[in-house]
């Protein structure tokens, strides 16, 4: 779903600066869709960044900048509440 509206949006012209935050290479289809069209979007990426976890999306042929998330902002944002069930 996220595919889907990441590029129904931008067609749409809804956003000017789209950040998807995945890993997910199934997203390159849809950021390559994006990049490839002239609506003038700017597309960055964030994902969680580690001496071991160093991928992040790209698309060959266009600078597509990554905010590198580490385990600072990733404890910084984490939900602590126990979601199970009683």
């Amino acid at each position: 779903m996220l595919a889907i509206d990441f590029i129904r949006l931008g067609m749409e012209d809804t956003y000017d600066v789209a950040i998807l935050a995945s890993t997910d290479t199934d997203l390159v289809p849809a950021l390559e869709f994006i990049l490839n069209r002239p609506l003038s979007k700017k597309v960055e990426v964030a994902a969680w960044w580690s001496q071991k976890a160093t991928n992040y999306l790209r698309v060959k042929g266009h600078s597509v900048w990554c905010h590198r998330l580490d385990l600072r902002a990733f404890n910084t944002v984490s939900d602590k509440r126990d979601y199970t069930l009683p």
